[in-house]
């Protein structure tokens, strides 16, 4: 059978590109059980620069964390609440050009997947999903794996629009509503939804209870990662990065976005920063230093392209989600055998169900996140190495590549059995 995905050009990222990358790289593992499964190209590979930034931009970066640091934030421009409440305002035009983009960029493997004739169309993201719909021809089934804990209008509207504002207000606009709606349609109109773990709907309900009955018969396709490469080692990997050797380090793993949570870490680092409480620091990575405060307790590392090496250096991993769906980068930590400290929202409780040797934040609020940060400091090296064994296992066990390969192929053979006993 003839299975073909829609997405952006293959790498090491988060959603469509980054999952299909995984997928390739377990299908050349441990083959595709018979079945000819397509996927976009991979990325071009651009040079890797391994020299650190001048002594005069990391002066200047320095400045711009100072200025952040004793003044507000910079303004940026925002629509006016006038705006943002009309039907078919900025925002509208802001939703309906990253939906075009999205399509465009699919476009290539929405091409090979006509072409080939694919008995099944797995798109990542509902504008793909609509493309395809379209396009197909009428044996042609059309299955969405979906990969955002949110609805996207919600999405690009919170996160590209007005990041600034409560995700409660922006999920009320009206044109958000709307694109919720078109989202909802498209769920409706799929021959499949797929989705990696129960508690990933739990997220989409959370912000609107109308994708309930829609995800009612989504099926569970959990996720399987493998991590890069770890080329040196820890003390090496400290001394690189400028982090303390004697002092536990928490890592904080992806960028600035407001469901990423960034904001609430840095209000609990500064509140066990007033409390005192057991020596330690977090470090940063993945976030424009010059967008971080200063502070004693934390390290702006900025881009970091050996995460491999980067997550063997750290004590500990840190996960503030406000909504969660099922981090590869969460997996990523798992096989490095890394302790967590997760938000005990979303995919995230999936994780410790499975076993994952974790500390669960209760909820967002300052002291909490203080409070479990005082915890995974105060630990003991063998306390923090049973938890990091146990995420260890908790990859073997159900986390890895092998997993991820058996998973779709079982899938891709109920798919064709059924085509079969219907000929």
């Amino acid at each position: 059978m003839i299975v073909a995905h829609l997405g952006p050009p293959l790498g090491r990222t988060g959603g469509p590109g980054g999952y299909l990358a995984q997928l390739r790289a377990a299908l050349e593992a441990f083959g595709s059980g018979g079945h000819d499964v397509r996927l976009p190209a991979p990325a071009p590979q651009s040079p890797r620069s391994t020299l650190r930034p001048s002594v005069r931009a990391r002066a200047l970066q320095g400045l711009r964390r100072l200025r952040r640091t004793v003044a507000q934030p910079p303004d940026y421009y925002r629509p006016s609440m006038s705006e943002l409440v009309r039907m078919g305002g900025e925002l509208d035009g802001m939703i309906a050009r990253a939906w075009r983009d999205v399509q465009h960029e699919i476009a290539p493997s929405l091409e090979q997947a006509i072409g080939a004739d694919a008995a099944v169309i797995v798109a990542h993201d509902a504008p793909s999903a609509e493309a395809a719909l379209e396009r197909r021809g009428p044996h042609q089934q059309v299955w969405l794996l979906m990969h955002s804990p949110m609805p996207l209008g919600l999405y690009l509207g919170w996160c590209w629009g007005v990041p600034d504002r409560p995700w409660t207000e922006v999920a009320a606009f009206p044109d958000v509503q709307r694109w919720m709606t078109k989202e909802l349609r498209i769920i409706e109109r799929v021959d499949r939804v797929l989705i990696p773990c129960r508690e990933a709907v739990e997220e989409l309900v959370r912000i609107a209870a109308r994708f309930g009955p829609a995800l009612s018969g989504a099926e569970e396709l959990m996720t399987g990662a493998s991590g890069p490469p770890v080329s040196s080692s820890a003390v090496a990997g400290r001394r690189r990065w400028g982090l303390p050797a004697n002092r536990p380090v928490g890592l904080y793993l992806g960028n600035a976005q407001p469901y990423r949570g960034l904001d609430t870490l840095l209000a609990g680092l500064d509140r066990l920063q007033a409390d005192g409480g057991p020596p330690g620091v977090v470090a940063v990575a993945g976030c424009p230093p010059d967008q971080l405060p200063l502070r004693r307790r934390l390290r702006a590392l900025g881009s970091v392209s050996d995460v491999g090496d980067l997550l063997a250096s750290v004590d500990f991993v840190i996960n503030v989600n406000r909504f969660s769906l099922f981090d590869l980068s969460t997996i990523e930590a798992l096989e490095a055998g890394r302790p967590l400290l997760m938000h005990e929202t979303g995919g995230n409780r999936r994780f410790a169900a499975l076993g994952a040797g974790a500390v669960m934040l209760p909820s967002l609020d300052p002291g909490a996140i203080a409070r479990g940060l005082a915890e995974m400091f105060a630990m003991t090296p063998e306390v923090r190495g049973r938890l990091g064994a146990a995420s260890r296992a908790c990859y073997a066990d159900h986390l890895s590549l092998a997993h991820l390969r058996n998973r779709h192929v079982a899938l891709y053979d109920g798919a064709g059995a059924a085509a079969g006993a219907a000929r």
